[in-house]
């Protein structure tokens, strides 16, 4: 009994599909809570990058004044979302800042 014989060729190439089927699965299927398409999640990315910069940005106010800045205008000019303009809601009692159109408070 030399080489591959054709039964245990099958279970190979069978349990590789199985495998590659189970990766391509995990990586690509959408949950019904994220049902967006790659440019959208790229573009929720790109307006969260921007609310921790600005997060960021609030601390850095705080801790060189000793309290939040009252509005956003205070640290930045540019205060809107990249994607869709809209400008970012701020908490002055608190500090947290976020997009109404790509964040959950």
């Amino acid at each position: 009994m030399k080489g591959f014989t054709a039964i245990g060729l099958i279970v190979a190439l069978v349990i590789v599909a199985i495998l590659a089927l189970f990766f391509l699965r995990t990586t690509t299927v959408s949950t019904p809570e994220t049902t967006e398409t790659p440019i959208e999640r790229a573009q929720v990315l790109q307006c969260q990058s921007r609310l921790k910069i600005i997060s960021d940005e609030i601390r850095l106010f705080q801790v060189e004044h000793g309290h939040y800045p009252s509005s956003l205008s205070e640290i930045r000019d540019d205060y809107r979302c990249p994607v869709t303009g809209v400008e970012y809601e701020y908490d002055s009692s608190s500090g947290k800042v976020w997009c109404p159109d790509h964040s959950q408070r």
